[in-house]
């Protein structure tokens, strides 16, 4: 597939910001924003908001396809950055941050609760309903005289229109129509 020339700049910019998010999850966005416009000095600020919802989204389905990509970044986020504590933590002995870290981890993923089951529609048998002309199916007798009713208000109908229209069409004109259709 061939790009044009801004695509395939926009394509690079989100790559780079991809990359510079993945190196220092903490970085600020004004932060962040001064690092890629140090790249490409005509990128305004609306542009980056936009592309970074698509950075995080695209870091969130990577992990998550099926889940929120906001809250989804969000545990990712969290996750490393109490990763990175947690290493800090363990070259000054420190336990007690170690160990609540560790805590934020397992809050923020949920670990103490269960797992969400999915659904298995896979197994789901959707019904498939079997068309009838019974009408005892829904609850209501038949029509016994469906014929001579049909033919009733074929001609109410007929006049009603002949009145409107000024033509006139007779009921035997209607059958022969509705022979030659069949």
């Amino acid at each position: 597939m061939d790009f044009t020339r801004p695509e395939k700049e926009h394509i690079e910019r989100i790559e780079k910001l991809i990359e510079l998010r993945m190196e220092d999850l903490a970085a600020t966005d004004t932060v962040m924003f001064s690092r890629i416009r140090n790249v490409y000095p005509t990128y305004c600020w609306d542009s980056y908001l936009r592309d970074m919802a698509l950075v995080e989204r695209t870091v969130a389905f990577s992990h998550d396809p099926e889940g929120d990509p906001h809250k989804v970044f969000q545990r990712y986020f969290i996750t490393e950055i109490a990763k990175e504590a947690i290493s800090i933590a363990r070259t000054k002995n420190d336990g007690y941050t170690m160990a609540y870290s560790a805590n934020i981890i397992g809050k923020h993923n949920m670990t103490d609760q269960p797992d969400i089951q999915r659904l298995p529609f896979e197994k789901i048998v959707p019904f498939i309903p079997e068309p009838t002309l019974d009408p005892s199916i829904l609850g209501l007798k038949p029509i016994e005289n469906q014929k001579q009713l049909k033919e009733k208000y074929m001609k109410k109908f007929l006049s009603i229109r002949n009145r409107f229209t000024g033509e006139n069409v007779e009921i035997e004109d209607v059958k022969a129509i509705e022979d030659n259709g069949k």
